[in-house]
């Protein structure tokens, strides 16, 4: 109710200004460059009335915040340690590092009876006993990037429109290789259309551990001890391989930009917009 007010109230001054001007200019006894003037304002002021009448939620908040300072933090969040598998955060004097342990899950718990799940259950509480230090265990849903295979397809699919083409232009193609060839571009095309229309998601199970140092070396060795130790347990209790992570594997489970590949985003916006134009 209060924004509606603001709103409403902001609308009323603006507009008011806006006709007071134009009286000005239609009554004063002023050279015509000054009733220009007049009715310019006056038209200024009828568009910022009806821009705060209707993009209220964009000009309030320019209005209010017109004297505060944005200070822009241009540090990056984090750096990667020199062996590319632990990041580095700096805060103050102290430097604190992360290494993050993959742990591949070969159950799926839709394919589990009720008695099988409660002991896999059990087999994730007890993961909370292979370290003294902190360690964060987490599940994580990411789209997968299919760019390059979709490329490839897209590859196989003009290679196949062209021999497709050369058959049909060649009156001496046999019957049987100009069927052929349709069939390969409608088994492409088909292919193609399937995987731009489909989303393909990956789940990835993985650990955290942290350390403090005083070096960039002192924090990424003491937080890679500990993601050693936290391997050794889960690989124990899991009966499966951990691996530490690095590169763009640590990216993935950070960066939204590998959760949600640009070209993923790209593809639903375009899909969206066919769809609403086709309604």
């Amino acid at each position: 109710m209060a924004s509606l007010d603001t709103r409403t109230l902001l609308f009323v001054v603006f507009i008011g200004m806006a006709l007071l001007f134009i009286v000005f200019a239609s009554e004063l006894n002023v050279s015509p460059v000054i009733k220009l003037v007049l009715l310019l304002l006056g038209l200024f002021f009828d568009v910022i009335a009806f821009s705060v009448r209707f993009y209220a939620y964009i000009m309030i908040p320019i209005m209010k915040n017109k004297k505060g300072q944005v200070v822009l933090n241009v540090d990056d969040p984090f750096i990667f340690a020199p062996s590319n598998n632990a990041i580095l955060v700096r805060d103050g004097d102290s430097i604190f590092a992360s290494a993050f342990i993959k742990i591949p899950i070969y159950k799926s718990a839709t394919e589990m009876l009720d008695q099988d799940k409660e002991n896999f259950a059990k087999l994730f509480g007890n993961l909370v006993t292979i370290s003294k230090n902190p360690v964060r265990l987490t599940s994580q849903l990411y789209m997968i990037n299919k760019d390059n295979y979709v490329s490839r397809i897209r590859d196989k699919l003009n290679s196949s429109e062209e021999i497709y083409r050369k058959l049909e232009e060649n009156k001496d193609a046999k019957r049987s290789e100009l069927e052929r060839a349709k069939g390969e571009l409608t088994m492409w095309h088909n292919m193609y259309d399937n995987i731009i229309r489909t989303q393909s998601y990956s789940l990835i199970s993985y650990a955290i551990v942290s350390a403090e140092g005083g070096t960039n070396e002192e924090a990424a060795n003491m937080a890679l001890q500990y993601a050693d130790e936290a391997v050794a347990g889960i690989g124990a209790i899991l009966g499966v391989k951990p691996s530490i992570a690095s590169g763009e594997e640590i990216l993935l489970m950070m960066e939204p930009d590998y959760t949600i590949p640009l070209s993923v985003i790209t593809e639903q916006i375009k899909q969206k917009t066919l769809s609403e134009g086709s309604v």
